[in-house]
């Protein structure tokens, strides 16, 4: 039998560290042929980060949002395709919602050579942006702020990346002050994640 999504992440020690915890998965829609129809299959909500025209070509690279339950055939589904599947798992005390209307916040981006938005479905892209805000406090808090997300497993065996995320603040989300910094872990133990 295989495993499910929780026992892999329970296995690798990268599970949701309090019981009110969700689990939700950041992916493109794109990043597995059958991911549209297992969601669709299994009758579990999904949301699109990007708000676009209908069969829009950037529709493969929209970040897709979906909480997969512990037991479920989804969460079995889930975890016997990790071994080819690039997604972000975040632990967050919001709904879909909810940490859908705060992620979306992140998804534009705008200088002086114009707009553009950001593919925060793609584990990759996504740990090329923290990178990027490492440094600037506000945006780190403003990201994993006491509403939003606790912590993100950034997966993609094609590139062998496989590394948690996470804020720490000396003081405490109300001063972030100069002390906002990211906390990065690779998973050393498992039973075969990349």
């Amino acid at each position: 039998m295989t495993m499910g999504l929780k026992r892999w992440l329970t296995d690798w020690g990268i599970a949701a560290t309090a019981p009110e915890m969700n689990v939700f998965c950041l992916t493109q829609m794109s990043a597995h042929s059958d991911l549209r129809a297992r969601l669709e299959f299994h009758d579990q909500p999904y949301r699109s980060l990007w708000k676009l025209e209908p069969h829009s070509v950037l529709e493969q690279h929209a970040p897709c949002l979906f909480q997969s339950h512990p037991g479920s055939a989804l969460d079995q589904w889930l975890g016997g395709a990790l071994d080819g599947f690039p997604l972000s798992i975040l632990f967050t005390r919001l709904d879909i919602d909810g940490l859908c209307a705060h992620l979306r916040r992140f998804t534009k981006f705008q200088d002086s050579e114009g707009r553009y938005v950001l593919r925060l479905g793609d584990p990759a892209s996504l740990l090329l942006y923290l990178d990027s805000i490492s440094p600037a406090p506000e945006t780190v808090a403003k990201l994993f702020g006491r509403k939003g997300v606790e912590a993100f497993y950034l997966h993609d065996p094609k590139i062998a990346l496989a590394r948690r995320v996470q804020p720490l603040f000396e003081q405490g989300w109300d001063h972030p002050g100069r002390e906002g910094y990211l906390l990065w872990d690779e998973p050393t133990s498992g039973q075969g994640a990349a």
